[in-house]
Protein backbone atom coordinates (compact mmCIF):
# COMPACT_ATOMS: atom_id res chain seq x y z
CA UNK A 1 0.00 0.00 0.00
CA UNK A 2 0.81 3.62 -0.79
CA UNK A 3 -0.04 6.42 1.72
CA UNK A 4 -0.43 9.98 1.05
CA UNK A 5 -1.04 12.52 3.58
CA UNK A 6 -4.42 14.77 2.44
CA UNK A 7 -5.52 17.77 4.54
CA UNK A 8 -8.57 15.67 5.87
CA UNK A 9 -7.11 12.24 5.60
CA UNK A 10 -4.85 10.25 4.06
CA UNK A 11 -5.48 8.30 0.73
CA UNK A 12 -4.13 4.62 0.42
CA UNK A 13 -3.57 3.11 -2.97
CA UNK A 14 -2.65 -0.64 -3.64
CA UNK A 15 0.94 -1.44 -5.17
CA UNK A 16 0.61 -4.93 -5.19
CA UNK A 17 -0.63 -8.24 -4.17
CA UNK A 18 0.90 -10.27 -1.47
CA UNK A 19 -0.38 -13.97 -1.54
CA UNK A 20 0.82 -16.97 0.72
CA UNK A 21 0.22 -20.52 -1.12
CA UNK A 22 -0.17 -23.07 2.04
CA UNK A 23 -0.28 -26.27 -0.02
CA UNK A 24 3.54 -24.62 -1.59
CA UNK A 25 4.87 -23.39 1.46
CA UNK A 26 5.79 -20.49 -0.50
CA UNK A 27 4.85 -16.56 -1.12
CA UNK A 28 4.23 -14.59 -4.19
CA UNK A 29 3.03 -11.41 -5.13
CA UNK A 30 1.76 -9.72 -8.49
CA UNK A 31 2.00 -6.19 -9.27
CA UNK A 32 -1.30 -3.84 -9.04
CA UNK A 33 0.16 -0.58 -10.58
CA UNK A 34 3.52 0.95 -10.50
CA UNK A 35 5.30 3.90 -8.46
CA UNK A 36 7.69 6.19 -9.75
CA UNK A 37 9.65 6.21 -6.23
CA UNK A 38 9.81 2.94 -5.35
CA UNK A 39 10.69 -0.20 -6.75
CA UNK A 40 7.73 -2.40 -6.13
CA UNK A 41 8.81 -5.74 -7.33
CA UNK A 42 12.31 -5.43 -5.66
CA UNK A 43 10.53 -4.77 -2.33
CA UNK A 44 8.07 -7.81 -2.59
CA UNK A 45 11.06 -9.71 -4.17
CA UNK A 46 12.87 -8.85 -0.92
CA UNK A 47 10.22 -10.02 1.17
CA UNK A 48 9.58 -13.06 -0.10
CA UNK A 49 13.62 -13.73 0.14
CA UNK A 50 12.98 -13.06 4.25
CA UNK A 51 9.98 -14.71 4.53
CA UNK A 52 12.03 -17.80 2.84
CA UNK A 53 14.93 -16.69 5.28
CA UNK A 54 12.30 -16.95 8.57
CA UNK A 55 11.10 -19.87 7.73
CA UNK A 56 14.01 -21.69 8.58
CA UNK A 57 15.27 -20.28 11.35
CA UNK A 58 14.36 -20.59 15.08
CA UNK A 59 12.72 -17.68 16.60
CA UNK A 60 13.85 -16.84 20.34
CA UNK A 61 10.80 -18.77 21.80
CA UNK A 62 12.06 -22.27 20.33
CA UNK A 63 15.69 -21.66 20.99
CA UNK A 64 14.72 -20.59 24.81
CA UNK A 65 12.49 -23.83 24.65
CA UNK A 66 15.26 -26.09 24.01
CA UNK A 67 18.08 -24.38 26.16
CA UNK A 68 15.49 -25.00 29.44
CA UNK A 69 15.02 -28.41 28.24
CA UNK A 70 18.75 -28.93 28.41
CA UNK A 71 18.85 -26.85 31.81
CA UNK A 72 16.10 -29.04 33.13
CA UNK A 73 18.13 -32.16 32.22
CA UNK A 74 21.22 -30.87 34.12
CA UNK A 75 19.04 -30.64 36.91
CA UNK A 76 19.95 -26.67 36.82
CA UNK A 77 19.01 -24.15 39.49
CA UNK A 78 17.95 -20.88 38.34
CA UNK A 79 19.79 -17.88 40.61
CA UNK A 80 17.62 -15.44 41.65
CA UNK A 81 19.47 -12.55 40.60
CA UNK A 82 19.34 -10.39 37.36
CA UNK A 83 20.14 -12.71 33.88
CA UNK A 84 19.83 -16.03 33.74
CA UNK A 85 22.29 -17.67 36.24
CA UNK A 86 21.88 -21.15 36.77
CA UNK A 87 23.98 -23.84 39.25
CA UNK A 88 24.97 -27.27 38.20
CA UNK A 89 25.22 -29.77 40.60
CA UNK A 90 29.10 -31.49 40.04
CA UNK A 91 27.06 -34.72 39.46
CA UNK A 92 26.18 -32.87 35.62
CA UNK A 93 29.23 -31.41 34.86
CA UNK A 94 30.38 -33.33 32.35
CA UNK A 95 27.75 -32.28 30.58
CA UNK A 96 28.50 -28.71 30.39
CA UNK A 97 30.93 -28.75 27.43
CA UNK A 98 28.22 -30.16 25.15
CA UNK A 99 25.80 -27.17 26.63
CA UNK A 100 28.49 -24.68 26.01
CA UNK A 101 28.60 -26.47 22.76
CA UNK A 102 25.45 -25.60 21.32
CA UNK A 103 25.58 -22.08 22.52
CA UNK A 104 28.38 -21.62 20.24
CA UNK A 105 26.91 -23.21 17.30
CA UNK A 106 23.39 -21.36 17.45
CA UNK A 107 25.92 -18.07 17.93
CA UNK A 108 27.39 -18.85 14.50
CA UNK A 109 24.42 -19.30 12.85
CA UNK A 110 22.49 -15.93 14.72
CA UNK A 111 21.20 -13.46 12.33
CA UNK A 112 20.55 -10.93 15.43
CA UNK A 113 22.94 -8.08 16.43
CA UNK A 114 22.86 -9.56 19.63
CA UNK A 115 25.43 -13.01 20.65
CA UNK A 116 24.59 -15.09 22.59
CA UNK A 117 27.40 -15.99 25.10
CA UNK A 118 28.03 -18.77 27.26
CA UNK A 119 30.56 -18.95 30.37
CA UNK A 120 30.92 -21.70 33.38
CA UNK A 121 32.81 -21.60 36.57
CA UNK A 122 33.07 -23.22 39.58
CA UNK A 123 31.39 -22.32 42.74
CA UNK A 124 33.08 -23.42 45.92
CA UNK A 125 31.91 -26.63 47.67
CA UNK A 126 31.73 -25.35 51.20
CA UNK A 127 28.76 -25.45 53.77
CA UNK A 128 27.91 -21.61 52.27
CA UNK A 129 27.68 -21.79 48.51
CA UNK A 130 25.75 -25.58 49.54
CA UNK A 131 23.04 -23.53 52.00
CA UNK A 132 22.54 -20.63 48.62
CA UNK A 133 21.62 -23.35 46.28
CA UNK A 134 19.72 -24.71 49.10
CA UNK A 135 17.43 -21.28 49.13
CA UNK A 136 17.33 -21.40 45.89
CA UNK A 137 15.97 -25.30 45.40
CA UNK A 138 13.33 -24.41 47.72
CA UNK A 139 12.30 -21.46 45.59
CA UNK A 140 12.35 -23.72 42.48
CA UNK A 141 10.80 -26.75 44.48
CA UNK A 142 7.80 -24.71 45.70
CA UNK A 143 6.97 -23.48 42.19
CA UNK A 144 6.85 -26.48 40.61
CA UNK A 145 4.96 -28.07 43.89
CA UNK A 146 2.32 -25.62 43.25
CA UNK A 147 2.28 -26.10 39.58
CA UNK A 148 1.56 -29.79 39.73
CA UNK A 149 -0.87 -29.38 42.78
CA UNK A 150 -2.91 -27.19 40.95
CA UNK A 151 -2.39 -28.73 37.61
CA UNK A 152 -3.52 -32.61 39.51
CA UNK A 153 -6.27 -30.57 41.21
CA UNK A 154 -7.85 -29.58 37.98
CA UNK A 155 -7.59 -33.21 36.28
CA UNK A 156 -9.49 -34.21 39.40
CA UNK A 157 -11.86 -31.96 39.57
CA UNK A 158 -12.75 -32.28 36.27
CA UNK A 159 -13.22 -35.79 36.16
CA UNK A 160 -10.37 -36.32 33.61
CA UNK A 161 -10.38 -39.40 31.90
CA UNK A 162 -7.15 -40.11 29.63
CA UNK A 163 -5.23 -42.55 31.99
CA UNK A 164 -2.49 -41.12 29.74
CA UNK A 165 -2.90 -37.31 30.36
CA UNK A 166 -2.93 -38.46 34.25
CA UNK A 167 -0.10 -40.76 33.85
CA UNK A 168 2.40 -38.19 32.44
CA UNK A 169 2.30 -36.13 35.14
CA UNK A 170 1.95 -38.76 37.82
CA UNK A 171 6.10 -39.25 36.00
CA UNK A 172 6.25 -35.58 36.66
CA UNK A 173 5.87 -35.60 40.37
CA UNK A 174 7.85 -38.25 40.37
CA UNK A 175 10.69 -36.70 38.58
CA UNK A 176 10.56 -34.61 40.70
CA UNK A 177 10.37 -35.98 43.93
CA UNK A 178 13.62 -37.86 42.32
CA UNK A 179 15.12 -34.46 42.18
CA UNK A 180 14.45 -33.39 45.78
CA UNK A 181 16.48 -36.66 46.83
CA UNK A 182 19.48 -35.99 44.47
CA UNK A 183 19.92 -32.12 45.71
CA UNK A 184 19.73 -34.17 49.79
CA UNK A 185 22.85 -36.07 48.69
CA UNK A 186 24.56 -33.05 47.32
CA UNK A 187 23.48 -30.66 50.15
CA UNK A 188 24.36 -33.25 52.92
CA UNK A 189 21.40 -32.93 54.67
CA UNK A 190 17.74 -33.18 54.26
CA UNK A 191 15.56 -30.67 52.45
CA UNK A 192 12.45 -30.18 55.15
CA UNK A 193 11.59 -27.08 54.59
CA UNK A 194 9.97 -28.34 51.52
CA UNK A 195 8.12 -31.32 52.97
CA UNK A 196 4.80 -29.94 53.46
CA UNK A 197 4.36 -29.27 49.68
CA UNK A 198 5.90 -32.45 48.74
CA UNK A 199 3.24 -33.94 51.41
CA UNK A 200 0.14 -32.67 49.55
CA UNK A 201 1.98 -33.50 46.26
CA UNK A 202 2.36 -36.99 47.28
CA UNK A 203 -1.45 -37.09 47.71
CA UNK A 204 -2.49 -35.85 44.84
CA UNK A 205 -0.25 -38.21 42.78
CA UNK A 206 -1.85 -41.38 45.00
CA UNK A 207 -5.03 -39.96 43.65
CA UNK A 208 -4.20 -39.83 39.98
CA UNK A 209 -2.50 -43.30 40.22
CA UNK A 210 -6.08 -44.67 41.40
CA UNK A 211 -8.00 -43.06 38.85
CA UNK A 212 -5.93 -43.71 35.94
CA UNK A 213 -5.26 -47.54 37.39
CA UNK A 214 -9.20 -47.43 38.17
CA UNK A 215 -9.51 -46.07 33.72
CA UNK A 216 -7.19 -48.72 32.57
CA UNK A 217 -8.45 -51.62 34.10
CA UNK A 218 -12.12 -50.32 32.67
CA UNK A 219 -10.65 -50.29 29.60
CA UNK A 220 -9.09 -53.68 30.03
CA UNK A 221 -12.34 -55.67 31.12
Amino acid sequence: MRESVGLRTNRYEKLANVCYDSGAGMMYHDTVQGDPLLDVDQLCTDMEQKFGVFRNCLGRSQIDTVLLHYLKALDALPVSVYGKLYFIPRDKMHQVGLFEELIEQLNHANRNDKALVVNSFFVADDAKQREKMAGEFYALARREAQEYQEKAAYLIDSGCQSAAIMERWIRRIEDLKEKKQRYEALFQKELTETDEEFHSLQLYQQELQIRSQGIRALKAA
